[in-house]
């Protein structure tokens, strides 16, 4: 089937959501042309309203557009393109890693209120003193976290890494929350990474091999707060059994 396939993302700083299915179909090579929708003030009559409540009736992004055909909700776009591009392998292969691949992917899609609320994407910024007062000051982040770690973790153990659902390359899980990697600009820490060592950084400035035209996120790790860096790249390919 062809394909004519036009993605509409809010702004690449701030905007989780569009992230999603931006990185997943760059990282693997899905053609499509980017249509970025500037945020302005969401009241019903702003430009960003209008422009997109003429695609979805959720007038929010990210919005995939093939044809004639409207997909909206990230999670929506990805289990389409994960239908339309079978070669990519999306998904896990194994029945048993693919259900609950798709069990954890959305449980972060709808879950963990209160860490998106103390940590809103914002790439740019770097705010451990922020992270630091939200640990401290915040029982419901600190839940999430631990959440996270342990989902993580136990998927590592159960399907024996270097990935979350162990060799390959289908990469929906990681895509779905690798902007998770980016609370540790507000917690100073990738303490969520650690089992297994997830991510391998090479060279003598510690930078991974990167895919171009990917945006970085600098983060610090424990222990000994070494800086690394991470990119969207790294994340989908270290997260996923993906």
């Amino acid at each position: 089937m062809n394909h004519n396939l036009k993605l509409y993302i809010g702004n690449k700083n701030y905007s989780s959501w569009s992230m999603r299915p931006w990185v997943l179909m760059k990282q693997v090579d899905i053609a499509f042309d980017e249509v970025m929708v500037r945020f302005d003030d969401f009241t019903p009559d702003s430009h960003f309203k209008q422009t997109m409540g003429k695609l979805s009736a959720s007038a929010r992004v990210p919005v995939l557009v093939d044809r004639d055909l409207v997909i909206w909700d990230s999670l929506a776009i990805v289990e389409y393109l994960a239908e339309q591009f079978p070669e990519h392998s999306l998904w896990p292969e194994d029945r048993e890693a693919r259900a609950r691949a798709r069990s954890v992917c959305a449980e972060m899609h709808s879950g963990f209120g209160a860490l998106r609320s103390a940590c809103p994407m914002n790439i740019e910024a770097s705010l451990p003193e922020i992270g630091a007062l939200a640990l401290r000051d915040k029982a419901a982040v600190r839940n999430d976290l631990a959440r996270i770690e342990q989902m993580w973790s136990s998927l590592l153990a159960r399907f024996g890494g270097p990935m979350l659902f162990g060799h390959g390359r289908n990469v929906i899980h990681g895509i779905s929350r690798l902007i998770q990697a980016f609370l540790d600009q507000r917690f100073g820490r990738t303490a969520i990474f650690r089992p297994r060592g997830s991510f391998e950084f090479r060279g003598s400035s510690g930078a991974p091999h990167l895919s171009p035209g990917l945006p970085q996120v600098r983060c610090l790790s424990q222990p000994g707060n070494t800086q690394r860096l991470l990119t969207t790249s790294t994340m989908s390919a270290a997260l996923c059994s993906p």
